[in-house]
Order: C-alpha cells, then sequence, then structure tokens
C-alpha cells in the first residue's frame, strides 16, 4: 500500500525527474501549488512513473518524508499525484489505478 497524495509549497534543491510526455503532460509550463492526502492505495500502474531513488544520486538524497517527496516531485513536469510506499520510496504520477476500485 502506498500513500498517494494530490500536487505545498516547500521547494528543496533537488534535480527534476523528465517531464512525462503526450498525452499525460497536456501543458508544461502548469505546475502544481499544494497538496492534499488523497488516499492509501494500492497503485498498480507502473509505466508512468518518476523514481526519487532513480534519479536523485545516493550521496544527494534526504531522509524521505512527504515534503522532500513534493519537493521532489513539484519539478516533474505534468505529474499530479505523488505517493510514498512503505513510508520511504517516493514516486510520481500523472494519475494513479487503485486495484481495489
Amino acid at each position: 500500500r502506498g500513500h498517494t497524495t494530490r500536487g505545498a509549497d516547500q521547494a528543496l534543491d533537488m534535480p527534476a525527474g523528465a517531464p512525462f510526455e503526450g498525452p499525460f503532460n497536456i501543458e508544461p509550463k502548469r505546475c502544481v501549488t499544494g497538496f492534499w492526502h488523497v488516499a492509501c492505495v494500492h497503485d498498480v500502474q507502473l509505466e508512468q512513473r518518476r523514481n526519487y531513488h532513480e534519479i536523485v544520486a545516493a550521496e544527494d538524497r534526504e531522509p524521505m518524508t512527504i515534503e522532500v517527496c513534493w519537493s521532489f516531485c513539484k519539478k516533474v513536469s505534468g505529474a499530479q499525484y505523488f505517493g510514498l510506499e512503505r513510508g520511504e520510496h517516493c514516486y510520481c504520477t500523472p494519475h494513479y489505478h487503485d486495484d481495489n476500485d
């Protein structure tokens, strides 16, 4: 189960992941300005994700919090949601699919 959150504005100096392409990113310059808790879901959509641990070099990683994950994901163009799996694995996505639906 992951903690999925919808797109606070606290900037940490982190690299940005690659933007989402095509239909997942209608307006590349659009950015979200806050976040709120959506639900605890089992997100089975894996193709459209940007993972913090794959983009941020090990020596530059911060201890994971919701704010750290948000600061990373808000720099990924097209990311509308971000999530924490087991409280430590951060990912960004333009959409999610809860297999409990």
